[in-house]
């Protein structure tokens, strides 16, 4: 045969064949039979192949990816239990990562089951887990389901990374009791897993979270009527990093059976956090017996976070922390509650910030734990007591140690402002208080244990009590007070109620019912003050009556301030500085040193006087007073000062400027110096000695100390120093007896002298200018520097 004969009947014979596999292959459909023809782990190849009717082999790919119809394969589609469930499990084994699919059907599960993680469950609607008493099916991998019941049965689930209440049969109307399938869906998860709600509302009697670190989001939790329990959600005792997210409780405390329920209780727990909550309604029939159940309420727990969540119509407190530490709470906001809108009771270093309080039955904020922080936070409209209260009372566990409060804004309080009870170590600092009816700022010490108060920066507007008070009732506490503003204050700007050091400095007080400064021993009637107190740096405007009193201390030191419009009530017994004869209305001692320098007085009333020193009716006396380096401007009563007793008090006075005053150094008032006294003259009831350039004068009593008439011993030299020219050319405070001549005879060559007095006063380089009243000590000593 010729080749190319050949190669025609080979090509043709081709042609043939290739025609008859040319045309299109059409598949019946496949039925549940061919789908056990799986891939199965362990198996060599995934492919297969299949013989055509024409005798060929076609290479085909197992089944892998659409799942493991395990009823079919397994139960030969009429047998849907646990054990075909543990057969696919076997044959695909621990590693092999799979989808099984479970028919819509019943599955009952009569053994415990676990679901290895490289397992996926696929649930369509209709399929339904009966899982036996006492047994338990573990789902450890990925698990699909619809909103419809899947489980069901007496027994329990576990290790689910995901939970929905509908899984377990819940309905979701807020009504219906949905506890049952809640609870279920709780107890199932696994570390991490989080229980979703969906949105739905599902009325419960109460659901406990017993896994760590689980989430429960989105949705609303509605307290039955059936609630008995003493929560509506609840972190238990074992758990740590619980989450309640994005949730709304609702009870209606008058609809329950419960007297006692928290919407979100926090029992016992580590590290649980509230994200962006709402809780409307609490129930607390029985208050702190034995414990506090509130909106959200923690106790006995530990690290916990409250973020960014709301409470209102709480029974008490909106949120509490109940012998808690190391608590924060941030960003949250209470309304219309019972008591305090967000509170701690107990424990310790809890932090509330940039939080909100309004219209609450209590304190708007308490804080009752040591070592602890409120600051940025905004209280407003609290009809019922005080803005924000800190501290408790003495008990070890309830008192204000070292805690801080700043930076916070209270706003028309029914009481006091803010308020520190048995503070040790406390600062309050950088708040803003506006009509407290009581006192703006409040802070008492602890009775027992010593510590320092720190009161710094504050601004107290329109209060109606004091404006800054400190009380320190017994041996302990200090404080300092600085760089405030108080604004119309009813009472005192600042009063200072203590038995230790007080310093309060550069503060602006301005238009006060009483006085700018007040100071007060505690020491009990008839024992010497220990209260050194020191006023430097501030500004006093428009007092009703001094600008700073004081009565029992050690020592009173008041340098660099100064007083304008003092004494606007027009009150005899008053001055820029006042020291009092008492305390609380009975005799106190005089402090036994006092110092008034550097400071400017303008513009005292009429019947007011620079300093005023009470006289006293204890065996006490003031052993060194120094006025020195003062200006005094606009002052119209021709005292300088006031002293109550002389022959009790050595005054040293220098360097001291007056400018449109009448002002004189001495005056008279109280029960040593009568009051019927001439300005300028000293009457005193008592003998005195003086000693003057080394030479003694005696005095017996006299209504006018410096009247020379009948001065025996030393006569000329006291006169000397004791005589000056006033503006109309008289010199000696003796009325009418001496001449002027005489006067100017007897003047010092210089007219600058030093005056010694022993036990009464020492007067040096003091300056008046302007006009001056005739006939008065000032008038005769005022103008001793050269050349005036």
């Amino acid at each position: 045969m010729k080749k190319s004969a050949f190669f025609v009947i080979l090509f043709a014979f081709l042609f043939t064949i290739s025609s008859a596999f040319a045309g299109t292959f059409t598949k019946g459909p496949a039925g549940k039979e061919d789908i056990s023809l799986w891939y199965q782990a362990g198996t060599d190849s995934r492919t297969y192949t299949r013989p055509t009717s024409t005798g060929y082999n076609l290479t085909l790919h197992k089944f892998d990816w659409v799942g493991i119809d395990v009823g079919q394969v397994y139960g030969a589609g009429v047998n849907y239990t646990d054990s075909e469930i543990s057969d696919a499990l076997t044959d695909i084994g621990a590693t092999d990562k799979r989808t099984i699919w479970l028919a819509p059907t019943t599955w009952n599960i009569n053994d415990d089951l676990t679901i290895t993680s490289n397992v996926m469950i696929v649930c369509p609607a209709g399929c339904i887990l009966n899982i036996a008493a006492g047994k338990t099916l573990t789902i450890n991998g990925p698990f699909e389901a619809g909103l419809y019941q899947v489980f069901s049965g007496a027994g329990s689930v576990s290790g689910l990374l995901l939970t929905k209440p509908k899984w377990w049969g819940a309905v979701g109307d807020g009504t219906t009791n949905d506890t049952t399938a809640s609870q279920a869906a709780a107890t199932a998860l696994a570390q991490y897993g989080i229980l979703d709600l969906g949105g739905y509302h599902y009325a419960v009697t109460g659901i406990s979270i017993s896994t760590d670190d689980a989430i429960i989001r989105d949705g609303w939790l509605v307290a039955h009527a059936d609630t008995a329990g003493d929560h509506v959600i609840k972190a238990d005792s074992t758990t740590s990093g619980v989450q309640f997210k994005n949730l709304n409780i609702y009870i209606d405390k008058a609809a329950i059976t419960s007297t006692d329920c928290a919407g979100i209780y926090l029992d016992q727990c580590a590290k649980a956090k509230v994200i962006n909550c709402f809780v409307n309604g609490s129930r607390n029939d029985n208050y702190g017996a034995p414990r506090m159940e509130s909106g959200i309420y923690g106790y006995g727990a530990t690290e916990s976070e409250v973020i960014n969540c709301k409470v209102i119509n709480s029974d008490q407190e909106g949120i509490m922390f109940e012998s808690c530490d190391d608590t924060y709470i941030s960003d949250c906001e209470g309304r219309d509650t019972g008591k305090s809108a967000i509170g701690t009771h107990k424990g310790s270093r809890a932090t509330i910030s940039n939080c909100r309080a309004f219209d609450t039955g209590a304190s708007g904020i308490t804080m009752n734990s040591q070592d602890s922080i409120v600051s940025d936070c905004l209280i407003k409209d609290n009809t019922a007591a005080n803005g924000i209260t800190v501290g408790h009372s003495a008990s070890a566990d309830t008192y204000a140690n070292d805690c801080v409060v700043s930076n916070n804004r209270v706003i028309n309080s029914a009481a006091v402002g803010i308020t520190v009870q048995c503070g040790i170590n406390v600062t309050v600092e950088g708040n803003v208080i506006t009509d407290s009816a009581d006192d703006g700022i409040q802070v008492k010490a602890h009775p027992s244990t010593h510590g320092v108060s720190v009161i710094k920066g504050n601004s107290v507007e329109s209060s109606g009590g004091e404006g800054i008070y400190y009380v320190a009732f017994q041996a302990y506490g200090s404080v300092i007070i600085d760089s405030n503003g108080v604004y119309n204050s009813t009472d005192n700007g600042v009063y200072v109620f203590a038995l230790r050091d007080a310093v309060v400095s550069n503060n602006l007080i301005d238009t006060v019912g009483d006085s700018g400064i007040r100071f007060i021993g505690t020491t009990p009637v008839g024992a010497a003050g220990l209260l050194t107190a020191s006023a430097t740096g501030n500004t006093i405007k428009n007092t009703n009556w001094s600008g700073i009193v004081c009565a029992n201390l050690h020592a009173i030191i008041a340098t660099g301030n100064i007083f304008t419009d003092i004494n606007t009530a027009s009150a005899a017994t008053c001055g820029a500085l006042a020291i009092a004869r008492t305390a609380g209305g009975v005799n106190s001692h005089m402090p036994t040193s006092a110092l008034f320098e550097d400071n400017v007085v303008k513009d005292i009333d009429s019947t007011g006087v620079v300093i005023y020193i009470e006289a006293n009716a204890l065996d006490s006396v003031i052993t060194h007073a120094t006025i020195k380096g003062n200006s005094v401007e606009g002052v119209a009563r021709s005292d300088f000062f006031t002293i109550g007793d002389p022959t009790k008090t050595y005054i040293y006075v220098s360097d001291n400027h007056g400018y449109r005053s009448n002002s004189c150094v001495f005056g008279v008032a109280g029960a040593g110096v009568a009051d019927g006294a001439v300005d300028g003259k000293a009457k005193t009831t008592n003998a005195i000695t003086y000693e003057i350039d080394g030479i003694v004068c005696t005095r017996a009593a006299t209504d006018n100390l410096f009247d020379l008439t009948g001065v025996a011993t030393g006569a000329a030299e006291y006169k000397k120093v004791l005589l000056g020219l006033n503006s109309a050319g008289n010199g000696l405070i003796v009325e009418g007896a001496v001449a002027a001549t005489q006067a100017a005879a007897q003047l010092p060559s210089r007219r600058k002298v030093n005056i010694c007095i022993v036990g009464v006063v020492e007067i040096d380089n003091n300056y008046a200018g302007g006009d001056l009243a005739a006939n008065t000590f000032y008038d005769i000593i005022g103008s001793f520097n050269e050349g005036d």
